[in-house]
């Protein structure tokens, strides 16, 4: 069904068709589908040797073809110990991410960098996923939110906890690229489905990344389990890079990096032995066609149970630029949003119409008009037009707001999102208090103006 890959250099094509899974040995990629990379390390405690391995095989990757490369967790090295760890973690803006980032431009070729021991102070350490872009900028970053904390006798015994910050913020918007919308997680998230749901359900993500350091125990139990369930339930491929092998003394891991298309196939398989590479294709038709053969996301009871969205957004205070909010196809930073409930958000209008104009909109991606949201997103959609409206009133000393929705093309929407002005009202803004509707439908057709903070 699927063919594993043992040591570098050795390449196999996982690819598929529909309905038939037998594709000949490296068959030739369709120009419709990207080829990716998921590259299998078995690293020490050498961050240079681990750094020439990571670049050895990402030169190989590229050569063959493939424009996203997968890395696993702990991809910059393993100690022994908690104190070797903390004395040789490095800071983002330190020297290892800066040569994966010339590495990355070099290629041309996007990372995902999946487990970054990134120095806090000298007692603590985050364990962080980066993704870098073809142009070598760091364009997206999550801290792992689970510590795995294990103790099974004689078989597994680990205390992340004891030298790493658990993150504080879900994982952000994906990384718009070219092979579909890519999530970031790491490695003990995979076993808290609720991550891969919120990035499915608030981000319509098309990829899930779990880069991994898993046990053998808990490997040989669990891994291929587990990634699969992911896949199936949001309909997403996943995509797991896997460290592999004897690091030390104290640490085995299990390998078999996987990627899984959006039915639950394992469509590339890294072995058990080696470090390599192991390559898959994906393709956003087949994703689509899975989708809309099981529409699950439109049969979920969000009414009873609601949908998985962000709570760490709740408030100014927690609202930062590592949080990229959907507006359509756009990316609006956190710098540029007032405030953000659980399924909604405001922000500041790029073209206002008047001092104060706020949007309001939805969190949650392909949300495009009222007609398609639950009942408990109008609900917490209105109660964020109300949360703006009396914002408003108290800043601008105002008692009067207009509150509108283009719903639709031909109502004079713009974007492919839904959204409600809210702008506050003074006597004599407009000669005609009306007016403000002719002024709507052509507010925000210069789309050179840069986004307000």
């Amino acid at each position: 069904m699927y063919t594993p890959i043992r040591p570098a250099g050795l390449r196999i094509l996982a690819s598929f068709r529909v309905p038939s899974y037998n594709v000949p040995f490296c068959a030739k990629m369709s120009s419709t589908k990207k080829k990716i990379a998921v590259i299998q390390l078995n690293v020490k405690d050498n961050k240079e040797d681990n750094f020439q391995t990571s670049k050895r095989l990402l030169e190989e990757a590229k050569r063959e073809g493939a424009v996203f490369a997968f890395l696993p967790e702990c991809f910059d090295f393993i100690g022994e110990d908690s104190k070797f760890t903390l004395e040789n973690a490095e800071t983002i803006n330190g020297p290892l991410i800066s040569k994966y980032k010339s590495l990355a431009k070099s290629l041309d070729l996007d990372l995902s960098l999946g487990g970054f021991h990134e120095k806090i102070n000298d007692e603590m350490i985050s364990n962080t996923h980066l993704i870098i872009n073809s142009e070598g900028k760091l364009v997206s970053e999550y801290r792992k939110l689970h510590l795995f904390d294990v103790n099974i006798p004689g078989r597994v015994s680990l205390q992340e906890s004891k030298y790493v910050l658990p993150g504080k913020h879900l994982p952000p918007a994906p990384f718009n690229s070219s092979i579909g919308r890519v999530g970031l997680s790491i490695c003990y998230d995979l076993r808290f489905p609720e991550i891969a749901l919120y990035l499915r359900q608030a981000h319509n993500s098309d990829i899930l990344t779990f880069p991994s350091a898993f046990t053998v125990p808990t490997g040989e139990a669990h891994w291929e389990v587990l990634l699969r369930s992911r896949a199936i339930e949001t309909q997403c491929y996943v995509v797991a890079a896997a460290q592999v092998g004897v690091h030390n003394a104290k640490r085995e891991s299990y390998g078999h990096s996987l990627v899984i298309d959006p039915w639950g196939k394992v469509i590339a398989d890294g072995g058990r032995e080696k470090e390599g590479i192991c390559f898959a294709e994906i393709d956003l038709d087949r994703l689509k066609k899975v989708r809309e053969e099981m529409p699950v996301m439109q049969h979920r009871r969000e009414d009873l149970y609601g949908l998985i969205t962000s709570e760490a957004m709740s408030s100014l205070s927690m609202i930062h630029d590592e949080y990229n909010f959907h507006f359509g196809k756009i990316f609006i930073k956190g710098s540029s949003v007032v405030f953000a409930s659980k399924q909604s958000y405001c922000s500041v209008n790029k073209c206002p119409i008047l001092p104060g104009h706020l949007l309001v909109m939805p969190q949650r991606f392909g949300a495009v008009s009222l007609s398609d949201l639950t009942v408990t997103e109008i609900s917490d959609l209105f109660l964020s037009v109300k949360r703006a409206q009396m914002l408003l009133n108290r800043f601008y000393g105002v008692s009067s707001t207009t509150v509108a929705i283009q719903d639709g093309i031909d109502a004079g929407r713009t974007i492919d999102h839904l959204h409600v002005h809210i702008l506050p009202r003074k006597s004599g803004d407009f000669k005609k208090k009306d007016d403000i509707y002719t002024e709507l439908q052509g507010h925000d057709k210069e789309n050179d103006r840069k986004w307000r903070t």
